[in-house]
């Protein structure tokens, strides 16, 4: 059976909100993602017992989903909540404070050889093709500069640089706070549940 993209973010979606009454040893599941070139969903575990495989089996079927052991695997690196992710990391879904102190949310955080970043809407910081400095707020303090974004108090989007065409509503933040790590974590659902980025 081929399974779609949208089944297979459903039970990654889903697996992490199973509790033991659902499926006895579930949690040792600590991550999951659609793994659509195997046909499957790829659960990450710290421990597996023969009854999460046999339940996983009963409720999804025998091929849908592959459970990878790994001892070291732990929860989402967050310990705060969307509203206070204020434990060192930024977790995609946190809300933060801009220096304009309007309230935003993270959509994604990376780190890559030419530093750390972080994309949100671009509202959140309007007006940057002025040359308005604007930075976010977190725990008191500037943890990173908006280097650019599309969105024009009064306008909507406007074009982003080298580009023809409006697109979008975003802003990119070069995260300056060395203390400052962004994860592969995003929150889901309610205040405080982290699902491991695909």
């Amino acid at each position: 059976m081929v399974n779609s993209y949208s089944r297979l973010s459903t039970i990654a979606s889903e697996t992490l909100t199973l509790d033991a009454s659902q499926v006895p040893g579930i949690g040792g599941v600590v991550e999951t993602r659609p793994w659509p070139g195997r046909n499957q969903v790829l659960l990450t575990a710290n421990a597996v017992t023969p009854e999460p495989r046999l339940a996983l089996a009963q409720r999804y079927g025998t091929n849908t989903v592959t459970i990878r052991l790994n001892p070291d695997a732990a929860h989402g690196q967050a310990h705060g909540t969307r509203d206070a992710d204020n434990d060192g990391h930024i977790n995609g879904g946190s809300s933060f404070n801009t220096s304009k102190s309007r309230v935003c949310t993270t959509g994604f955080a990376w780190a890559h050889t030419d530093g750390r970043r972080m994309v949100t809407a671009g509202h959140c910081f309007p007006d940057l093709a002025d040359g308005e400095f604007q930075y976010v707020v977190r725990d008191g303090r500037n943890i990173g500069v908006a280097v650019a974004g599309n969105w024009v108090t009064g306008t909507g989007s406007a074009k982003l640089p080298g580009r023809t065409k409006t697109r979008g509503n975003i802003a990119l933040i070069a995260c300056s706070d060395t203390a400052v790590k962004p994860t592969a974590s995003i929150f889901v659902g309610g205040s405080n549940r982290l699902k491991s980025a695909l």
